[in-house]
């Protein structure tokens, strides 16, 4: 569809950050963004808090496996066992999942 219309709107100085920050959270451009927003699709933004968790799950699971890879590269160890490894992803896992299944929820809503 080609988009021949021009709106625009006043906004303070931190409304403008507000939905750029929105826009740039989704990869979405500013304009693209105002768009979904305004034609009541639902726009759904996952915060840092929300996955501060999860990264650092990943962060010290990276860590680790670094680690093991450097002592078998140097032939110190030879037989690993992973469960711990295992055990940390199905953690990290088991997070996304609860968050996707929250943001299904919402998604759900009709007063959203």
């Amino acid at each position: 569809m080609e988009k021949d219309r021009l709106i625009k709107a006043r906004v303070s100085g931190q409304e403008l950050q507000a939905i750029d920050k929105r826009a740039s959270d989704l990869k979405l451009s500013r304009s693209k963004y105002i768009r979904q927003a305004a034609l009541h699709h639902k726009v759904v933004v996952v915060g840092r808090d929300e996955l501060k968790g999860v990264k650092s799950e990943l962060r010290k699971l990276g860590i680790n496996v670094n680690q093991i890879a450097v002592l078998c590269n140097m032939g110190k160890i030879t037989c690993v066992q992973l469960n711990d490894v295992k055990n940390s992803l199905d953690k990290i896992w088991s997070e996304i999942r609860m968050l996707r299944e929250n943001i299904k929820k919402l998604n759900e809503r009709e007063d959203f």
